[in-house]
């Protein structure tokens, strides 16, 4: 007989965007290191076996998740014991191990190690994707918190956030483990669906280079510098822009009307406003060849870089933040020189350049890189950190 394997639950307090993607990428993965994987969601996450997949009401996690303070970490804490329980009941088994593929709510704050031992009883570990300067400055002024707790196993990190060289050296978990910045292959129908979308374009784009920010379309996102810059760069072979995704038109205020209003000259451009699945997503990636990722002061990862290695795009990031710092090691990786519409015009230029150049071979090594093996490599000390703190 077969040993039981440990069972470990994938835990998410938010939906859609990547975090569906994200979900079903570690539950295979902690799949193939040897735990039976069961994801917990708001939402149902396709293209995970159904016994393994709990779709629960988690009441208040959103709202928890955007408070600032220990009191609402240690209520989210309590939350995701409670979504344990209600699974472990119906599945009538208790998990061994707990992961969190988007960690920062749950250790951003300076909630102390005690409470969250308490509290969880049992290994966690989970990935950060944009706290290292603020968790590293807290940490500096009131103590380690919860990442001092003697219940996490490990904790992983986007590889070159800021502040990682200063991480300290004396938590219980040991050091991070750097992650890269991955997403799942286009699937055939999405890169179908995409060449149906661009032919649909060629009076408007000319041959034209296509730059491309797709995503929910928010302030942070900085779309009226990039609409500024291809207005500066002129002439006829100036890129042609489509923006994709659902408008937060509160955040955006006087912004959306603006880029609305950019896209009446049909020839700039497509601006294609509503909710994406990850297919449209991934159909208007799929006709980029320069993705926008020079977002506003972002120090993490908006899974740019991977869905940019997917498409065979170069992609334009912001300086400062650990997109940049992927730049010398990935040739599809331009830093921006945000100084002013100009210099962001010329950034444009480099960038299209980059695409121009990049060979085939480039392109299967970057798909390789950022892909789903990628991430399972990268887990596998995870993995197996968690396996040395069960009983």
């Amino acid at each position: 007989m077969s040993p039981v394997r440990a069972a470990i639950a994938i835990v998410d307090h938010l939906k859609g965007g990547h975090h569906p993607s994200y979900l079903r990428l570690w539950q295979a993965a902690m799949e193939r290191h040897g735990f039976d994987a069961h994801v917990l969601s708001q939402e149902t996450v396709h293209g995970v076996a159904a016994h393994r997949m709990h779709t629960i009401h988690q009441r208040h996690a959103t709202a928890l998740a955007g408070r600032h303070d220990a009191l609402g970490s240690w209520s989210l804490w309590r939350e995701t014991v409670r979504w344990l329980t209600t699974v472990e009941r119906t599945i009538g088994r208790r998990f061994d191990a707990l992961a969190l593929p988007y960690a920062d709510p749950w250790v951003l704050h300076n909630l102390p190690s005690w409470i969250v031992d308490r509290t969880i009883r049992r290994p966690w570990t989970g990935l950060l994707f944009h706290s290292p300067p603020v968790l590293l400055e807290r940490a500096e002024r009131f103590g380690l918190g919860a990442l001092a707790c003697r219940t996490a196993a490990a904790l992983a990190v986007f590889e070159e956030l800021p502040g990682l060289k200063r991480w300290p050296n004396t938590l219980p978990c040991g050091a991070p483990y750097p992650l890269p910045d991955v997403c799942e292959p286009f699937t055939e129908a999405s890169r179908e669906r995409g060449r149906t979308m661009r032919q649909r374009w060629p009076l408007l784009a000319a041959g034209r280079a296509v730059v491309a920010c797709v995503g929910r379309i928010a302030r942070r996102k900085n779309i009226p510098a990039l609409l500024r810059a291809v207005d500066t760069w002129g002439g006829p072979n100036r890129p042609f822009v489509v923006v994709a995704g659902e408008p937060a038109e509160a955040d955006l205020g006087e912004e959306w009307s603006a880029i609305r209003g950019w896209f009446t000259h049909a020839d700039r451009g497509q601006l294609l406003e509503g909710r994406l699945d990850d297919e449209s997503f991934d159909a208007c990636l799929s006709n980029a060849d320069v993705v926008w990722g020079c977002y506003q002061n972002f120090a993490g990862s908006s899974n740019m870089i991977a869905k940019a290695a997917q498409a065979g795009a170069a992609v334009l990031v912001n300086p400062g933040g650990a997109a940049s710092g992927m730049a010398a090691r990935c040739t599809h990786v331009v830093v921006a020189d945000d100084r002013s519409d100009v210099l962001l015009a010329e950034s444009l230029r480099a960038c299209v350049y980059r695409h121009s150049r990049m060979s085939s071979e480039d392109r299967a090594s970057l798909r390789r890189r950022f892909g789903p093996e990628a991430l399972n490599e990268a887990l596998l000390p995870v993995a197996a950190a968690l396996r040395r703190r069960m009983p």
